[in-house]
């Protein structure tokens, strides 16, 4: 892959370097009365252009126009125009863009080679063939210059429909969309945006959408936001034709007829599947054998199709054994493949990964972006494993073969909550994903410290974590190396004892159970404060864990949707002899909505013992009950804050 700085080098030595006034378009967004700079935006863009030229219904080509002005320094690194496409089924058919100078007197003209290409990341996972195109201005713009591109794409639909967005990460002035429908077909749209009005657009039969002075989404989102979606979604119907698919059901079908024929269980599959369940006699301990194979040993790489149902049609499972490579939906392909090898069965799953608000269930089409596999449940899957239940009242366990660290009976979390379709040829509906339990996903942190006279601490610590919280923190394990773990690990520890040593650590992951283990052990010096007198305040919190939410500032209208979490902390600090307990904080304890929170504090002999309890309920969040939530973590943080305090008799 050649690197990105050296594509942009190539890109500029290709760019026309002559003077031009630059396309008509431009000229007429230059010409345009902008209002006022917004400089703490640092860029404005001037105009949002969309056309989508339908071919036919299965075919259209897609026309974006952008320009961005710089207002100041800040502005510059913003100056990107770009497109995500699926390299699957589109193709780039051309990319321009121009370089205005502050003054407008000078424009530059950029092609193809100064566009740079790269795959789309969502969080540590690359999806599907999304890609993204795009022109970067920052080192070639002006302060008071503008960045503007024009970029076409031609779209084989497949069974998608056309979903136009709406919301800029910048202050927009003008957004304009116009669909064209096919020769003797005609369009239908749909979006939850108040008041929106589809005009007729220039062509017979075209809708046309306009927007002006759209602010981008400003500062202040609360953890975990996600705005009303700003999405039209359009498609383009044929003349008589009553085929098209008007229900998730009839949805569900369509995908079925394209996923399900990849899935045979070939030669090869049947005897990888026995050798994989060789000696194992359980069901689960059998389905688990294939599950832990296909996460492990089968890559996650994006291989593009040439076929123009690519972005839904997976490998074949035999080409995902032979190459051991595939994306998710060719994993869930040889997953089902393989389960069905050996008598069971499974189907392929669509989600919104990332994005529980996403799906609107009013709209039967794809909104989807990642696949995981349905597996048909028993009576014996313990209660605390992920399951939906379909259509027919089928139950069945859900499970992410992409995500290479959470188990078979924990659901990645970026997959919990939000709408999923099940693809099978007889129908199914929208059925909600599950969200974690915080009774089995926790943490249990035991802490047993011995103080010395000048309130130094010696700290063991075991920390237990199950279910959705253990996936998470042994993720973060298997990413890291031995030294990389380690620094992290010492980070985490400095936010409380900036003066930690000696520290050691070891763990221990059980997938079978989702339980991860940490122990570690290390010593801080003046960890309690000395005062005069001999006496001594004591923090008991001393590895605390961050349960504070941002506020809730943003006027924009949406949810946060938080997941469960469960804390169970028991400190003991053995105290140094001659120490005897002046103060002890009264127990607190206050229960909200979803959110409830405990502190208590004893003396057993010379050990003093503190323990915390925190649950919170997953749940999707308007504001005012977030803020409730937020508040009772702030009263908690308060209460936490309270010291003991110790005397010492004959302090030296």
């Amino acid at each position: 892959m050649i690197p990105r700085a050296i594509c942009l080098g190539i890109g500029i030595l290709l760019a026309a370097s002559c003077r031009a006034a630059g396309p008509d378009w431009l000229v007429d967004v230059l010409a345009a009365n902008n209002p006022p700079w917004l400089p703490n935006d640092g860029a404005v863009q001037l105009v949002d252009i969309r056309q989508i030229h339908y071919l036919d219904p299965k075919h259209s080509v897609l026309l974006i126009r952008g320009a961005i002005r710089i207002a100041n320094e800040a502005g510059l690194p913003r100056a990107v125009g770009a497109l995500v496409y699926n390299a699957n089924s589109d193709h780039i058919l051309s990319a321009s863009a121009w370089i205005v100078s502050a003054n407008g007197k000078r424009t530059k003209t950029y092609r193809r080679g100064a566009f740079t290409e790269r795959v789309v990341q969502l969080s540590q996972y690359y999806w599907d063939a999304q890609r993204v195109i795009e022109f970067a201005g920052a080192s070639l713009a002006e302060v008071g210059g503008t960045v503007a591109w024009e970029i076409q794409c031609d779209r084989e639909q497949g069974i998608e429909d056309t979903d136009l967005p709406l919301q800029s990460s910048l202050p927009t002035l003008r957004t304009e969309f116009e669909v064209v429908p096919a020769a003797g077909a005609k369009l239908e749209w749909f979006s939850q945006i108040p008041d929106l009005k589809a005009v007729a657009g220039g062509e017979p039969g075209a809708l046309r959408w306009e927007l002006a002075h759209e602010r981008n989404l400003p500062k202040g989102q609360p953890n975990d936001f996600f705005p009303d979606p700003r999405v039209i979604f359009v498609r383009c119907v044929p003349a008589g034709d009553t085929n098209q698919a008007r229900t998730w059901s009839d949805f569900s079908r369509s995908a079925a007829q394209i996923v399900e024929p990849q899935m045979a269980v070939g030669s090869a599959v049947k005897t990888a599947a026995a050798a994989l369940v060789a000696g194992k006699t359980g069901r689960w301990e059998r389905i688990r054998a294939l599950t832990e194979f296909v996460q492990r040993d089968i890559v996650y790489l994006e291989i593009p199709l040439t076929d123009t149902l690519a972005g839904w049609r997976p490998h074949s499972s035999e080409d995902v054994l032979r190459n051991r490579y595939g994306d998710c939906k060719d994993k869930v392909a040889l997953l089902v493949s393989l389960l069905r090898a050996i008598g069971e069965d499974g189907r392929l799953v669509v989600l919104r990964h990332g994005d529980p608000c996403f799906v609107n269930p009013a709209w039967p089409s794809d909104q989807f972006d990642h696949a995981i596999v349905a597996i048909p449940a028993d009576a014996d899957v313990p209660n605390w494993w992920p399951v939906i239940t379909d259509r027919t009242t089928r139950k069945m366990v859900v499970f992410d073969p992409t995500d290479g660290t959470t188990p078979l009976g924990v659901l990645h979390f970026g997959d919990q909550a939000g709408f999923a379709l099940v693809i099978d040829r007889a129908g199914s509906d929208l059925v909600r994903l599950p969200a974690s339990d915080p009774e089995h996903s926790q943490l249990a942190r035991k802490i047993e410290a011995t103080m010395d006279r000048q309130g130094g601490l010696t700290v063991q610590v075991d920390e237990s974590r199950s279910g959705t919280a253990a996936a998470i923190a042994y993720s973060a394990r298997w990413a890291a190396t031995q030294e990389q773990y380690q620094a992290a690990l010492e980070r985490r520890i400095q936010t409380r004892n900036p003066l930690c040593r000696q520290l050691t650590w070891s763990d221990n992951w059980q997938a079978d159970q989702a339980a991860y283990r940490l122990h570690f052990a290390f010593e801080t010096a003046s960890y309690a404060h000395l005062m005069a007198g001999g006496l001594l305040l004591l923090d008991p919190n001393i590895l605390p864990d961050p349960i504070r939410l941002a506020s809730w500032t943003t006027k924009v209208s949406g949810a946060s949707w938080i997941r469960a979490e469960s804390i169970r902390d028991e400190t003991k600090v053995t105290l140094p002899a001659g120490c005897t307990l002046e103060e002890l904080p009264d127990p607190w304890t206050e229960e909200g909505k979803t959110v409830s929170g405990q502190l208590s504090y004893r003396i057993e002999g010379n050990v003093l013992v503190f323990e915390r309890r925190v649950t919170r309920r997953a749940e999707f969040y308007g504001k005012d009950d977030y803020e409730a939530v937020r508040a009772l973590y702030q009263r908690l943080l308060e209460a936490e804050r309270r010291p003991i305090v110790l005397r010492q008799a004959n302090p030296s």
